[in-house]
């Protein structure tokens, strides 16, 4: 009874085989997801592509900078992959925006610095908007492989929290780069904090300041991690290291430039000038422009050497305080 089961069994077998293998009924594998359909353009060759991919959620909108290319970046699910598409988006229509679930065709890839993107696309159709994108954020703050798994973090959306180790210096054109440390990643020289330029000297980053970026891309240069800001929107400096006076210098006899080595505080510095002493002087005024206040003082002997010290109740832009180890300066009579 047992063997004419097993003999049934296999007989069914074979003539659903020979079925198949005789231009019978196929069967007909299941279409690839969106997260498949990104997953096999990333894995094509650079060059001409014929790579549809279908209801995928735009993450960013990235402008133009320098040798950065404006474009958007699409992903299916949280855990990725997801791609950077270099087209920018004022050219199709409808213009992209952060929410929309789009399809389109890919009709060429790249790669730049080890970033894969598609270059070329065709038939772009958006499918709904304002889909939230909450469900795709990773918080990588603890992630201890940003550098060794870059590829497989490139062009998702995430947040993350860290120290810039290092004071910024340029990369490319227009953008000003420093060492990162996060919780994760306590000390890689291949994981970066990359800021536009404008942007990072306006929030006066600098080695030490606590920064978070937020729904933000990761980018990668090669080997290298680039947790990059491209607008204010992208980034948060909560704080930053106690400011210090850097020097001084008289600019005529009756005023002296005082710098600092961080952006001042218009707003904690009194017109009056009384933070700030100067023996041998009688100082009446202050006036503050970026890291440097201007003091008016009474007319100072050519030549005399002259100290000042600034209060305490000088400070940065994010309100932290004059540090007192680092309060005077000398300078020579104009």
């Amino acid at each position: 009874m047992q063997l004419h089961a097993m003999t049934s069994n296999r007989v069914i077998a074979a003539v659903i085989l020979a079925t198949v293998s005789c231009g019978g009924d196929k069967i007909t594998p299941p279409e690839p997801t969106p997260s498949e359909q990104i997953a096999e353009a990333r894995a094509a060759p650079d060059g001409a592509a014929y790579q549809l991919v279908q209801n995928v959620i735009v993450t960013f909108v990235k402008p133009a900078v320098g040798a950065d290319p404006a474009g958007f970046f699409v992903q299916a699910q949280r855990v990725g992959p997801a791609l950077f598409i270099a087209t920018a988006p004022s050219t199709l229509n409808p213009v992209p925006t952060v929410g929309d679930e789009v399809s389109f065709t890919i009709t060429t890839m790249g790669t730049t610095a080890g970033l894969r993107q598609a270059v070329g696309i065709a038939g772009f159709e958006r499918t709904s908007q304002a889909n939230s994108i909450a469900g795709f954020v990773q918080n990588v703050s603890n992630r201890a492989d940003l550098v060794s798994n870059v590829t497989g973090y490139e062009s998702e959306i995430v947040t993350v929290s860290g120290t810039a180790t290092s004071s910024p210096t340029p990369v490319g054109t227009g953008f000003l780069q420093a060492g990162f440390s996060t919780a994760g990643v306590a000390s890689d020289p291949s994981l970066k904090l990359r800021v536009r330029t404008t942007l990072a000297a306006s929030l006066d980053i600098g080695s030490g300041c606590h920064v978070t970026l937020d729904l933000v891309p990761m980018w990668r240069n090669g080997t290298t991690a680039q947790l990059s800001a491209w607008t204010s929107f992208d980034i948060v400096v909560s704080s930053c290291p106690a400011p210090n006076v850097g020097g001084s210098e008289a600019m005529s006899a009756t005023t002296v430039e005082v710098r600092f080595d961080r952006l001042i505080e218009p707003g904690s510095v009194a017109a009056d000038g009384s933070q700030f002493t100067v023996p041998g002087l009688t100082v009446s005024g202050a006036t503050v422009d970026g890291n440097t206040v201007t003091l008016t003082t009474t007319t100072q002997t050519s030549g005399l050497s002259y100290t000042v010290t600034v209060a305490g109740t000088v400070t940065d832009t994010y309100g932290t305080a004059l540090n007192p180890a680092a309060n005077t300066t000398t300078f020579t009579g104009f």
